[in-house]
């Protein structure tokens, strides 16, 4: 191909005697490497495109003259006569463009993203968006949803799946994808497109609050699906699904030939099993490999090797290798009556689980323990429990309700950090803030209002008349152990607030629910100040030095979050999360958006971390680097594994009792 190039552009360019030779043969340079690129393109996307790379480069020259220059060289290329026939009298075969954009300029709050490039999508094909974190390749995908693209096609249905569903309400699948529907299939449609995808009789019953985020991501697209959609837009789609989900899903992907998929994605191994091409969003450019990732990776492996990468310097600190020395976690300290790092500070008792309204039990008799040594991998199917055993280590879920039995049990003291499956979980009612005022806002008077929001601390408003009744327990204002047990001081409503008591922990564990968030709120109050953060200033350069230690540097620190990339917007969640040093890091899907220098950097922090790790992974190069235990959740039940760690043989697996 590039032999045929060249020899197309030498012929026609030596023609051009007025143009120092010199000139000619960069000139030659830059339209071989331009007609490689496109070499699947029609005469006509091939010229225009030609026509600004080889504009400025010809200096002096008229434009219809450039302009006809390049018609010859992509007619003559292509192997077309002026009548646009071929040497054996055949048509050019016209490719069947979806989008074709030229010259499109994107920018967001004040960033060039995109300077006059073409965007050009063919039916049928699947292309797979790479590049740099921060280049702006979800805003593009936005842009392309709303249509906001100088001459977009107004004739297409586009549908974007931008992650899982973040569900708010209590519908259950099928009313879900009711309204999503709008009426344009029939239920027996819309079914068989949910068992296409794996949902089964009791699933298709359930609250979509119910299903994990694999479920939810599946339910999303199965939505698109039912769309019929010309252009299908998937942001990270392999984000929370297991193997066998990313299997189906790039199998699926295959079989819509009529559709435009284009996806952004981290995972270059599902990009290889899938697409067609790769645009690469390069230096405010699209610039196309047809032959897909195979062919790309070979073609250019220094682009591959550096991604994601900028020249910019400090964003290049950030990217690069140097970020893997930046990542570090403080170390937590020791826990008040625990000497041993293998004695346990967490653990769930013969806990029974199942969510309000369902039959299907979660969790059955599982018990497990964490140390301060712990590194532990939670796996399983999708929807198998693991977020739920995790939520409810942490205090994000009740434990309570009929049926649900067990002793879910934390040390007073133990202060832990939890990252959602989302970094928007976190960040989604802050995105107009910037990174330090994100965490200034956070943890504003010392306590961390993401755990104050969290279902086992938050008061209702019948928890709130409740504490109002006079004679029930409204604050607790101290916490000692009396007589060998641990108890709570104290004030009740209607009286004086020197009229305080002291209850057993047993005794406050019988009364009215609220009085145990009281507790866990003093007790998370009593872990704040134990990390240091009353005397830590929260203040600009304080929180600038913080965030060095994962990466936000510069610019980045004063940035509104919202302009952030997912892999930007990560690092900063895991930032906030370290502020309070916790003793227990829990990760639910951690290294989505991560790209590779930010993936080794948080494995060698986890590695290096002082304190105990629970995580959730479909990543089973992060499960193999990080765990030393696997916890298997399956049919309810909970299969652990443990690694030795001076060895590293694998230990026997064994029933958790």
């Amino acid at each position: 191909m590039a032999e045929k190039a060249a020899e197309t552009v030498k012929n026609v360019l030596s023609g051009f005697t007025g143009v120092p030779e010199e000139v000619r043969e960069y000139a030659a340079d830059a339209a071989v490497g331009l007609l490689d690129d496109m070499k699947d393109e029609d005469a006509e996307a091939i010229a225009t495109e030609m026509k600004d790379a080889l504009g400025p480069l010809l200096d002096g020259i008229d434009d219809a003259e450039v302009q006809a220059l390049c018609t010859k060289i992509a007619r003559a290329f292509k192997g077309l006569g002026a009548d646009g026939a071929s040497a054996g009298g055949e048509p050019e075969v016209k490719l069947d463009y979806v989008v074709k954009c030229e010259g499109i300029i994107l920018a967001y709050a004040g960033k060039s993203l995109l300077r006059s490039s073409s965007l050009r999508l063919v039916r049928g094909r699947r292309y797979g968006i790479v590049g740099q974190n921060g280049v702006g390749k979800t805003t593009l995908l936005t842009r392309l949803d709303a249509g906001d693209i100088a001459n977009f096609p107004t004739d297409i249905k586009v549908v974007f799946v931008r992650h899982e569903i973040l569900a708010n309400d209590e519908q259950n699948v099928l009313q879900y994808m009711a309204g999503v529907n709008e009426g344009s299939k029939t239920e027996v449609e819309v079914k068989k497109v949910l068992t296409d995808v794996g949902f089964t009789a009791q699933l298709l019953k359930n609250s979509v609050l119910e299903l994990s985020g694999g479920w939810r991501m599946k339910l999303a697209l199965a939505g698109a699906i039912l769309s019929s959609a010309d252009l299908l837009l998937l942001d990270e789609p392999t984000n929370h699904l297991d193997v066998a989900s990313v299997a189906w899903l790039g199998e699926y992907l295959k079989t819509l030939t009529e559709t435009t998929v284009v996806i952004v994605s981290h995972d270059y191994e599902f990009l290889n099993s899938v697409i067609t091409d790769v645009v690469h969003f390069c230096e405010h450019q699209l610039i196309y490999y047809p032959d897909g990732w195979k062919s790309f990776a070979t073609a250019r492996p220094e682009v591959i090797k550096a991604l994601p990468q900028k020249k910019n310097a400090s964003y290049f600190a950030q990217m690069t290798g140097e970020i893997e020395a930046l990542i570090k976690f403080p170390d937590p300290g020791g826990l008040e009556g625990i000497k041993s790092r293998l004695k346990p500070m967490a653990s769930l008792k013969n806990v029974k689980y199942k969510y309000p309204g369902t039959d299907k039990q979660i969790l059955n008799n599982v018990s497990v323990k964490l140390s301060q040594s712990s590194r532990v991998a939670l796996i399983g199917a999708n929807g198998a429990g693991k977020t739920t055993l995790l939520k409810l280590l942490v205090g994000d879920l009740e434990g309570g309700g009929p049926g649900n039995t067990g002793e879910v049990w934390k040390h007073q003291n133990l202060r832990v950090s939890y990252i959602a499956q989302h970094s928007m979980h976190h960040l989604e009612e802050n995105l107009v803030l910037n990174p330090i005022t994100y965490i200034q806002k956070r943890f504003f008077q010392g306590r961390d209002k993401e755990l104050a929001k969290m279902v086992t601390m938050a008061m209702t408003q019948s928890d709130l008349a409740a504490k109002a009744k006079s004679g029930n327990i409204r604050e607790i204002v101290g916490r000692a152990v009396r007589g060998g047990s641990l108890c709570y001081q104290v004030r009740k409503s209607g009286r004086r607030d020197e009229d305080e008591s002291w209850e057993p922990m047993d005794n406050l564990k019988l009364k009215d629910p609220y009085v145990m968030k009281l507790v866990k709120g003093y007790d998370e109050k009593m872990q704040t100040l134990a990390s240091g953060v009353d005397v830590r200033p929260i203040t600009e350069t304080e929180i600038r030095l913080h965030l060095e230690n994962y990466g936000i540097l510069d610019d980045l620190t004063t940035s509104k979050l919202k302009g952030f990339s997912g892999g930007q917007k990560s690092r900063v969640v895991i930032a906030a999360a370290m502020w309070t040093r916790p003793h227990l890091i829990c990760l639910d899907e951690p290294t989505n958006f991560l790209d590779k220098e930010t993936f080794n950097g948080l494995v060698r922090a986890l590695k290096n971390f002082k304190g105990a790790v629970l995580t959730i992974s479909h990543n089973q190069e992060f499960v193999d680097q990080v765990a030393n235990d696997k916890w298997t959740l399956a049919d309810g039940g909970i299969t652990i594994q443990t690694r030795k760690e001076k060895d590293g043989d694998e230990g026997e697996e064994k029933e958790a009792e």
